[in-house]
């Protein structure tokens, strides 16, 4: 059977399009999130220790970097819910504290980072200082570091390293928070442009903020407080996923139309060959 010249054309410009309406389709649909770590702790035993998240892998401990370990952390309820509470008694002249989450590195090529989780302060205690209560995202070691920190004046600031760099410049977020109130945290790492974003409770505080470097890995994310700081502090519902960059499946679908062009000519031309030979 001979196949017109109208109908390959037909046929390739029918690829064509359809992979022209898949990457529409994939440029106004939101990628899928890929949950690497989930830790809402509703399945730990209250007064005790977290035995895991739900989801992914993670390393909970108490920091120390001068002096001896203070603090501590056990699962508790609150309004029918479980979180897990900090505790710190907060001695002046060295003391530093607080609860690690630790997540193994992935990789982050083409893909959107995010990172949530609820926080507040509890009643109480005794805060020092802007970085009082803190959470800091490890992105590479001695740079591409970001924190979140909650101050004494009760006002949050966010805090950015430079490559190369272990000390963080700080900024004013203007926002207030209040004490004994859980806020919804949101980082977002754009990879493809090397930047990212921070939401609090719905409300953008940040936004295509530059990482001055290019992020290619996630190694840690960290909860603690400074060295004077006493009281308690609430976490829960955290969660790291990673959404694949709309950049990634364009780029993978646009190899599709020389990839079928290329196949459907070699097959017109076979054709044209076994329709010649079948005449003779």
């Amino acid at each position: 059977m001979k196949i017109t010249a109208n109908g390959r054309i037909l046929g390739l410009n029918n690829i064509i399009a359809l992979v022209l309406c898949s990457l529409a389709y994939l440029a106004a649909t939101p990628a899928a999130a890929q949950i690497s770590l989930q830790d809402s702790f509703s399945d730990d035993t209250p007064n005790s220790m977290p035995n895991g998240p739900e989801v992914g892998d993670a390393t909970y401990g108490t920091g120390l970097l001068v002096g001896v370990h203070i603090g501590q952390y056990a699962v508790t309820e609150a309004g029918g819910e479980k979180l897990l509470l900090i505790s710190t008694n907060g001695i002046p002249g060295g003391q530093d504290n607080g609860t690690l989450i630790e997540y193994n590195p992935l990789p982050m090529t083409g893909q959107a980072l995010t990172v949530k989780y609820d926080f507040g302060v509890s009643p109480g205690g005794n805060q020092v200082a802007v970085n009082s209560w803190m959470q800091e995202i490890i992105l590479a070691p001695l740079g591409t570091n970001l924190g979140l920190y909650w101050s004494s004046d009760q006002k949050l600031y966010m805090g950015q390293t430079a490559p190369g760099q272990s000390s963080f410049s700080v900024r004013d977020l203007a926002f207030s928070y209040q004490v004994g109130q859980l806020y919804s945290i949101e980082w977002q790492v754009n990879i493809d442009t090397d930047q990212f974003g921070l939401t609090i409770d719905g409300t953008q505080v940040a936004s295509a903020v530059s990482l001055g470097t290019d992020a290619v890995s996630f190694r840690q994310l960290i909860f603690a407080n400074n060295f004077n700081t006493s009281g308690s502090s609430l976490i829960d519902n955290v969660v790291i996923a990673t959404v694949p960059e709309p950049s990634a499946w364009i780029l993978l679908l646009s190899g599709i139309i020389p990839a079928a062009a290329g196949r459907r000519y070699r097959r017109i031309h076979l054709g044209q060959v076994r329709g010649t030979h079948d005449h003779f």
